[in-house]
């Protein structure tokens, strides 16, 4: 029972995996399945998920799908790495909850390295963020889209993010309207924040803020 995991989880899945070849580097596969769950309270029916990793550093890769109906709303995951020189590249990485999709692409151009060479990219568009409130295991409202950029200079990552929203709810807290563009440097050294942010129509512990700039220079 996945209750004695987490409460908001119940319910039970049923696993079979198989490990093969050397104990040093091996390749592990694995199914599960479940016929009905609970997160969060949401019902979850009809639960499919393959897996497969290969652990051999020299040829590192990985293969996910998942499929499930979350409360009546059909969800989708997968996600692909293979093996790119002395590195990883993740060419699929996607999750569909009903309206909901969030994608992207990734790469570790050398995995000694992996803070300094990490790429990537990744898109959220979501007109219904309540049907990711299971996933999130809390309830979710409202909209937001965006995108999130990774990129490289001089072995220092720089992510820039664009994000906007209406309607947005979590965690007890609301907005009415999200609009950021930021871009935060060194991210995994000395983060510096640059970029502005504006939200309005906040509701959070019953403390209405009408609205909230953010105006950063990244020194």
């Amino acid at each position: 029972d996945l209750a004695r995991i987490d409460p908001q989880v119940s319910g039970a899945v049923t696993v079979e995996a198989r490990v093969e070849g050397p104990l040093t580097a091996p390749v592990i596969t694995a199914d599960a399945t479940a016929d009905q769950l609970q997160l969060a309270g949401k019902p979850v029916r009809d639960l499919q998920l393959s897996a497969r990793a290969d652990t051999n550093p020299e040829a590192l890769s990985a293969d996910l799908e998942l499929t499930a109906n979350v409360d009546g709303n059909d969800l989708a995951a997968a996600l692909r790495a293979e093996p790119e020189g002395d590195g990883l590249r993740v060419p699929t990485l996607s999750l569909t909850a009903g309206e909901n999709t969030l994608s992207g692409d990734l790469a570790i151009a050398d995995l000694t390295r992996a803070t300094q060479t990490l790429t990537g990219s990744l898109t959220i568009a979501a007109p219904d963020l309540s049907e990711f409130s299971a996933l999130a295991l809390t309830e979710l409202a409202g909209r937001l889209s965006g995108q999130i950029d990774l990129t490289q200079e001089a072995g220092r990552a720089t992510a820039h993010v664009q994000l906007t929203g209406t309607e947005i709810s979590a965690a007890g807290t609301q907005v009415a309207g999200l609009d950021a563009d930021l871009t935060l440097r060194d991210l995994f050294t000395a983060p510096a924040l640059a970029g502005k942010a504006r939200a309005t129509g906040i509701l959070t512990g019953g403390t209405p803020v009408e609205q909230v700039d953010i105006t950063a220079s990244g020194t």
